[in-house]
C-alpha cells in the first residue's frame, strides 16, 4: 500500500462539513473554522495575529494528523480518516484505535470540557503573540507542559494554605 501525505487543508476541508456529525462537541462550533484548534482538546494553536496565509497550514507544524483508523492495520489515508490533534492529545491517543468508532468516542470523549486553560494561557504566552515560532520539538513542548502544571498546582497550594 502506497502511503500518500495529505494536506492539512484538505482534512480541514473534509471535516467542516462532516464534523457535526461526527464530532458535535467541536470547538468550530463556537470559534469557527477561521483558528486551527486540536478535534480533541479544542487547544488553539499559536500562529501569528497578522497572517496572510491559510492558518491551519500555518499550524500544520503544531498540530498533527492522527488516523482514526491506524494505517498499519488497514485504515486509509482519506481525509475521512484522519483529525488534526495537538501533540498532547495525539500521544495520549491509544495505540489500539483499530476502527473508526473507537477512535472517535476516544476524540469526543473531553466533550465541551476541553483543554486546560492554564495550557492555552502558557503555550499564547511562550510561543503566540504576532512572531510566529514554530513548534519547538516534542521533548520541548512536554517539558513546558510539566512546568506549566507544576506551576499551577504550587500557586493552587499557596492559595489553599493562605486561605486556610
Amino acid at each position: 500500500m502506497t502511503r500518500r501525505t495529505l494536506r492539512i487543508a484538505a482534512v480541514v476541508d473534509y471535516w467542516q462539513t462532516a464534523a457535526p456529525a461526527v464530532f458535535p462537541n467541536l470547538h468550530s462550533a463556537a470559534i469557527g473554522w477561521g483558528e486551527p484548534f486540536c478535534f480533541r482538546c479544542g487547544w488553539l494553536a499559536p500562529v501569528p495575529a497578522d497572517c496572510d496565509d491559510d492558518l491551519w497550514v500555518v499550524a500544520r507544524s503544531w498540530l498533527e494528523l492522527a488516523h482514526l483508523h491506524n494505517h498499519a492495520a488497514g485504515g486509509s489515508g482519506d481525509p475521512s480518516n484522519v483529525v488534526p490533534l495537538c501533540a498532547l492529545c495525539h500521544r495520549a491517543m491509544p495505540p489500539s484505535m483499530n476502527g473508526n468508532d473507537r477512535a472517535i468516542a476516544w476524540v469526543n470523549a473531553l466533550g465541551l470540557v476541553g483543554c486546560d486553560p492554564w495550557w492555552q494561557l502558557a503555550t499564547d504566552a511562550g510561543w503566540g503573540g504576532d512572531e510566529f515560532r514554530p513548534y519547538p520539538g516534542w521533548d520541548e513542548f512536554f517539558a513546558y507542559q510539566l512546568h506549566v502544571q507544576e506551576v499551577v498546582r504550587r500557586r493552587a497550594r499557596a492559595t489553599a494554605s493562605s486561605t486556610g
